[in-house]
């Protein structure tokens, strides 16, 4: 899950997209 939390974290500095990046499942991405 390492991915997705930086994903998270870059998308948590543009919007408030976090949520939706944060609720997808790792193996979607």
């Amino acid at each position: 899950e390492s991915v997705m939390t930086h994903i998270c974290s870059q998308q948590e500095i543009l919007s408030s997209k976090t949520a939706e990046c944060c609720k997808l499942p790792t193996i979607e991405l």
